[in-house]
């Protein structure tokens, strides 16, 4: 190695530039740079001065001198042919591999996220039929207090009725006939609230305290019940915005890739079709959380990358976007053109 430039070593070749670490990890996912594709204009340049040197020495010396000369060219060349081939195939078939690497990791995290999807309705099911049994069983205990005391007061009515009459003089009887009767009403009245109770609620209204007291604690088992859900339900979401901001993430780097196409391609086999009807519709609500990223996402994605990977993502979203706009100004311009005709 020295410190002198080619041109001052007498060497006729043309020097590369530096790529830079940012150039050189962009080349290494396969991706194109200005750098890089300099760097492959001058060794291919490079290489037909090679060529065209050995060609000049053949003329200007003897023909014993020239055929070492041109043996040795011919075998430089076809080393350089077959070592550029070789690398060509190697980045080949490396760039095949990341294509399949980044298919199924994107696929993984699609089913990871339709697995908690699927188990996120489940919980939501759950504690939803939980709240809306809550209130019916606080209805239900309320109706019980309230039929109990109503049976309550009629056993009283009939007690006190028939204290009163026992409390009558032995030559009372016009009085006693008619306390007879309204304690024969009062037993029938208690007789119908009674049965009302025990076809209402399915216990003796004796029972209605116990009863009272079990239907509270099923209460109370519900609602911590559904506080736990919830909390299962909260843990569930936050799995999944950490697996959509993967996916977005490596949906992004797939669509900068150069296998890109591939890419989708490959993703598409590797998507296995839902059987019924409901995961059909999941899978195609799931889809479109997933392939759409808003703005919001996309930045969220932009913040915890590096900056020449952030700096080309956001190039391509603004392209993206001048494309879009492009297209419905087009699409206004036919409007206006067919309402005019």
């Amino acid at each position: 190695m020295s410190h002198l430039s080619y041109k001052d070593q007498g060497i006729d070749r043309e020097p590369m530039i530096h790529l830079g670490y940012e150039a050189a990890a962009l080349e290494r996912r396969g991706i194109a740079t200005e750098r890089g594709d300099y760097n492959r204009a001058v060794q291919k340049r490079n290489l037909s001065r090679l060529a065209e040197g050995v060609a000049s020495g053949v003329r200007n010396q003897n023909l014993e001198l020239a055929r070492p000369h041109a043996a040795n060219a011919e075998r430089e060349a076809l080393k350089t042919e077959q070592g550029q081939e070789s690398a060509e195939n190697v980045l080949k078939e490396k760039s095949q591999d990341e294509a399949l690497k980044t298919a199924r990791h994107l696929n993984m995290l699609k089913e990871k996220y339709a697995a908690l999807e699927k188990d996120l309705a489940g919980l939501i099911t759950e504690r939803n039929e939980g709240r809306q049994e809550i209130p019916r069983l606080l209805y239900k205990i309320e109706q019980l207090d309230e039929h109990a005391k109503n049976v309550a007061v009629l056993q009283g009515r009939v007690e006190g009725l028939q204290g009163n009459r026992q409390n009558l003089g032995f030559l009372q009887w016009a009085k006693k006939q008619e306390v007879d009767k309204a304690i024969s009403r009062a037993e029938q009245d208690l007789s119908r609230a009674e049965f009302f109770f025990k076809n209402r609620f399915y216990v003796d209204p004796s029972q209605a305290a116990e009863e009272i007291k079990q239907i509270q604690e099923k209460v109370r088992v519900m609602e911590s019940d559904v506080h736990t859900k919830n909390a299962a339900i909260l843990d569930i979401m936050g799995m999944q915005d950490k697996i959509l901001l993967g996916y977005h993430t490596q949906k992004l780097l797939a669509e900068a890739h150069h296998d890109k196409d591939k890419i989708a391609l490959l993703l598409e086999k590797l998507n296995r079709p839902p059987e019924s009807v409901r995961d059909r519709l999941l899978h195609e609500r799931i889809d479109r959380r997933l392939n759409i990223i808003p703005e919001e996402s996309f930045q969220k994605v932009i913040e915890k990358l590096p900056p020449y990977q952030a700096h080309i993502l956001t190039n391509i979203r603004e392209q993206a976007k001048e494309r879009e706009r492009l297209k419905e100004i087009e699409k206004e311009r036919h409007h206006t053109y067919e309402r005019s005709r």
